[in-house]
């Protein structure tokens, strides 16, 4: 049987028995289809893509900035990657720093108590303040070169008044591109 377009046929070692009635399910959460009834996992030939939340945000005057995806969307190899950030004053330009290690920085030196950086700030990114939350459509690449890279983000947040900085943080969270 050829391979079709984003597909590739294996032969597993040890493979389930043929049945009918069986039920797949995919799991969106970790990225891979389940069959239901012994469990079987089919997991992606390539790399899965993920967005992994780890880390504290720092308080603002709206709680905890929270960076994350728009519901069902990941970073893969030739599609859009959506984020949204939520928790913020509205107001104030965020923006989003994608950096390419994660050292651990305590911004207290910057006048922001209790903030912490978990990125080198190699890009920065503005985004659009909707009213207290914003999102971000980022273009992932097709390029060979970019499947299992590993990024780290945080969103930096105006937030007048909340500390001397006038700025707080969002969690930081680890990026990682996909193919499919």
């Amino acid at each position: 049987m050829p391979a079709q377009a984003g597909w590739t046929q294996q032969t597993p070692l040890d493979a389930p028995v043929a049945r009918a009635g069986h039920q797949l399910a995919f799991d969106q959460l970790h990225g891979f289809t389940v069959k239901l009834g012994d469990t079987w996992e089919l997991t992606p030939v390539d790399y899965a893509a993920s967005f992994t939340p780890f880390g504290e945000g720092c308080v603002g005057s709206a709680g905890i900035p929270a960076l994350a995806p728009q519901l069902g969307s990941r970073p893969w190899s030739g599609e859009d990657f959506r984020l949204q950030l939520t928790g913020i004053p509205p107001g104030g330009q965020p923006f989003l720093l994608i950096g390419v290690t994660n050292p651990t920085t305590d911004l207290l030196f910057l006048g922001m108590p209790g903030c912490t950086a978990y990125l080198t700030p190699d890009i920065l990114v503005s985004m659009v303040n909707l009213g207290g939350w914003a999102e971000l459509t980022a273009p992932v690449p097709v390029d060979q070169a970019i499947h299992g890279l590993t990024l780290y983000a945080q969103c930096g947040v105006p937030d007048l008044g909340v500390n001397s900085a006038g700025m707080t943080a969002s969690n930081p969270d680890v990026i990682v591109i996909g193919a499919r």
